[in-house]
């Protein structure tokens, strides 16, 4: 279900119903492709145009003004040359905040192992799984970050999460690490999300996603019923039995957020994890921190398709038997 296409540099997970493609790119920047329904093969799928923008910062190896980290549609943004939101914000030692992940290798394993001290999906006999771990690096810092992706055999869904690791000599604060992120293209969005209070928790509520963030979280050290650590973003015709939907769903019952930023070229960010706020985890030389899980499921039979799909997850692949008697 996972394969690596070495002339293009291209991650392919892919089943029956989904894929998700990424790409290598010039400078080993990890670049996001595709996510949505099947596809056979990756080949020169939606390459990226490179266009020289205003304002926008160049690295100073790259081959042409054209190619800027603020433009790009990246797999997990560290803010260095990108003025959206970064998926990882730390700070040094010696006070500096700067991260540059790239990418150095990568490992795919059968079944899906588990996240140590968090709960998260399991493959078992009768939904086998496959997981992807790409490794990034900043070499400055000797800071590593492992990008973990599982996809099952026969579910629209993919599992994201990241291990940072500290491998040098002096600690790091981590200021934010989000569990994924993913970059849409310019289209018509909406956004979808659960909100609520004592006794009427998950009310839907969706509108327009416009230039700016929209932002939902709990800072109350619970998932909370104000916002369900869930969001949607799908366009103005989707229902409930048909059009495109993709769900992210934080598998983390702490403090959390999930936002939706569409920048000045009209392209969107997606992205969920532990919430930032007051959030300062001291990460000490050879120690790693675990962002939980985050759930993405695609859906090109409306929002009954989605919610399918969680459904048949969580219920045979998250809850034990105990939960489920």
């Amino acid at each position: 279900m996972i394969t690596f296409d070495d002339n293009n540099r291209c991650f392919h997970l892919t089943n029956q119903q989904i894929s998700y493609v990424m790409r290598v790119s010039e400078l080993d920047v990890l670049t996001h492709v595709y996510f949505g329904a099947a596809v056979p093969f990756v080949g020169g799928l939606r390459q990226y145009p490179h266009v020289d923008r205003s304002f926008s910062p160049n690295y100073a190896a790259a081959k042409s003004r054209a190619y800027s980290m603020d433009t790009q549609p990246l797999e997990y943004p560290t803010g260095n040359g990108d003025f959206r939101e970064a998926a990882m914000l730390l700070t040094q030692a010696n006070g500096a905040q700067y991260l540059d992940l790239h990418y150095v290798d990568y490992e795919i394993i059968a079944g899906k192992p588990a996240l140590e001290g968090l709960p998260a999906t399991f493959a078992t006999p009768q939904r086998s799984a496959e997981t992807l771990n790409i490794v990034m690096r900043d070499a400055a810092n000797q800071i590593d970050v492992i990008l973990s992706y599982s996809i099952f055999a026969d579910l629209p869904i993919v599992t994201r999460s990241a291990k940072v690791i500290n491998r040098g000599e002096q600690m790091v604060t981590l200021n934010r690490a989000l569990s994924a992120s993913v970059d849409y293209p310019m289209d018509d969005w909406e956004v979808l999300n659960l909100i609520g209070g004592w006794s009427k928790e998950r009310s839907i509520s969706r509108h327009p996603v416009t230039m700016g963030e929209f932002v939902i979280d709990s800072k109350r050290g619970t998932s909370s019923h104000q916002h369900n650590p869930f969001i949607a973003l799908l366009h103005p015709a989707t229902t409930e039995d048909q059009g495109e939907v993709y769900g992210y769903n934080l598998v983390y019952s702490g403090n959390h957020q999930m936002r939706v930023e569409e920048d000045q070229l009209g392209a969107v960010r997606v992205q969920a994890g532990i919430n930032d706020f007051h959030f300062n985890w001291q990460l000490q030389p050879d120690a790693s921190f675990q962002t939980p899980e985050v759930v993405m499921a695609y859906s090109n039979h409306g929002l009954n398709g989605m919610s399918h799909a969680y459904h048949t997850l969580y219920t045979d692949n998250l809850m034990t038997s105990r939960f489920c008697a």
